[in-house]
């Protein structure tokens, strides 16, 4: 069986680890509205199968012999949406900063009502460039 983790950074990964920043962070964020009756248990499902395909999505980082490299983050079997009522939150949290050396590198976070339901999701570029993310979202 080939082990992906631990695996060290490549350049570009490490220069964005390294110049994300609160004033400037090295994050994304993108809104899907769908209509029609939610179905929370099918998202996460949805985002199982996705994140297991998404090795880096689920991985964070640390220090090992003084370089960084991505290791095993956690299990992609559980839930990976959180899920704000619309009648509790009528807005989106704040983007949020991620970080890579404690968390996975992307967030869902869903807000349901009886027929519709938005999905924010936050990534970090680290862990996804941008066709990576169109992927991930497919």
């Amino acid at each position: 069986m080939l082990m992906l983790f631990p695996l060290r950074l490549t350049s570009f990964e490490e220069y964005m680890l390294r110049d994300d920043r609160i004033g400037y962070p090295m994050g994304f964020a993108q809104i899907l509205t769908f209509s029609g009756r939610p179905d929370i248990d099918r998202l996460n499902a949805a985002a199982r199968t996705a994140l297991a395909r998404h090795p880096l999505l689920t991985a964070h980082v640390a220090e090992i012999d003084g370089r960084i490299h991505w290791v095993e983050g956690d299990d992609v079997a559980g839930d990976h949406c959180e899920v704000i009522k619309l009648t509790d939150e009528p807005d989106f949290p704040k983007m949020r900063h991620i970080d890579l050396y404690s968390e996975r590198g992307i967030h869902l976070t869903a807000k349901l009502s009886d027929d519709s339901l938005q999905l924010l999701i936050q990534g970090h570029h680290t862990a996804c460039d941008g066709m990576g993310f169109i992927q991930f979202i497919s």
